[in-house]
């Protein structure tokens, strides 16, 4: 019996349904499904999907076990660094770095639709250094663990930046317009819905440029993105300006409250003066009274000498005080003089009686 009734190997896998082809990649690794690329266009797309799936998958597990780590460890630091899992988290931080330097090395040229995630070798040791987080409860030492999956994944990004990402002739996307054409040269956001058309030199999908469907599609789409990146622009151009009237507002409100704080102590150094000024005063007074004190305590100290304090009296006083003064400064008759007189009252009497 003659096989040449049948068809290749190779024309019988290509021909199978997308479906079938998927489930026969879920058993291969993902270094192997990079290199079946090369087969056909339509083994190549499937690859293409199947990698890209899997970059994400290997980022949706990671999540998963860093949040089962995190909810076993204590939340105190001092007591987290003794504890069993410690290393545990340690390495999935270090995975999660080199997933995020991946990510932002490759995905924007993915979302693009420009290429897939080319190194499949990658996301299988990332899967193995997840898988062995999860099930081992010993750990050797983190650079142990991640000593492959640095020297890989590094090999990878710069063969990629250094080889493949200048093949891209990114000036055949006629269909972008100047701001989402520097957006997506620089990672912009604006690749969230977008797919800009593949060029032809390094195009490796079924879809081709003599698409007229598709190249309208895609049009469509990059027109959508382009709407949405304007209002985005809008939309942080008000915050900037409404953030801009805060600031000046902040502004003015310090501006007056320094002005107040400088009229308040130039108030407090006049303040100041008054008082140094009545300080001195008192020192002035309380020098002339000691002076006075002195004055009277030696004045005491010599006979014959009233010291005179002034007190305050009524006017009746007064006069009497004044009248009292007058006779006191009258000359006094002298005894023998009263008696004389005394003497002679008498006798004139009697000669008058004898008249």
């Amino acid at each position: 019996m003659s096989l040449s009734g049948f068809a290749p190997v190779g024309s019988s896998f290509a021909m199978m349904p997308d479906c079938v082809l998927n489930r026969v990649f879920d058993f291969l690794s993902y270094d192997e499904v990079s290199q079946i690329r090369v087969l056909t266009k339509r083994i190549n797309h499937l690859c293409q999907s199947h990698l890209n799936r899997g970059f994400k998958g290997a980022e949706r597990y990671h999540a998963e076990c860093i949040k089962e780590v995190k909810s076993k460890l204590p939340r105190r630091e001092s007591v987290r660094r003794n504890h069993p899992l410690i290393r545990h988290s340690d390495i999935l931080t270090a995975v999660e770095t080199r997933l995020s330097l991946l990510s932002m090395t490759f995905m924007k040229f993915v979302d693009a639709d420009l290429c897939c995630f080319i190194p499949g070798k990658v996301v299988d040791e990332i899967f193995r250094v997840l898988r062995k987080i999860r099930h081992e409860k010993v750990l050797p030492r983190a650079f142990d663990v991640l000593q492959e999956l640095r020297d890989i994944s590094s090999m990878a990004m710069e063969h990629f930046e250094e080889k493949i990402v200048p093949t891209f002739n990114l000036s055949n996307i006629s269909l972008l317009s100047p701001k989402s054409t520097s957006s997506f040269l620089y990672g912009l956001p604006v690749a969230d819905t977008s797919t800009p058309i593949r060029p032809s030199s390094s195009s490796s999908s079924p879809s081709s440029s003599a698409n007229p469907g598709r190249v309208s599609m895609i049009g469509n789409k990059i027109l959508v993105t382009d709407n949405k990146f304007r209002s985005l622009t809008k939309s942080n151009k008000k915050f900037l300006s409404d953030t801009r009237r805060i600031v000046k507002e902040f502004k003015a409100t310090i501006q007056e409250q320094n002005n107040k704080i400088s009229n308040l102590e130039n108030v407090l150094s006049a303040q100041e003066a008054v008082i140094a000024n009545q300080s001195e005063l008192l020192k002035k007074q309380s020098a002339k009274l000691l002076n006075l004190e002195k004055h009277m305590i030696s004045n005491k100290g010599k006979p014959g000498q009233d010291v005179e304090h002034p007190v305050d009296t009524p006017r009746g006083v007064k006069r009497s005080l004044s009248e009292d003064d007058e006779d006191q400064g009258r000359p006094q008759s002298s005894p023998t003089s009263m008696s004389s007189s005394s003497g002679t009252q008498p006798e004139a009497k009697v000669l008058k009686l004898s008249e």
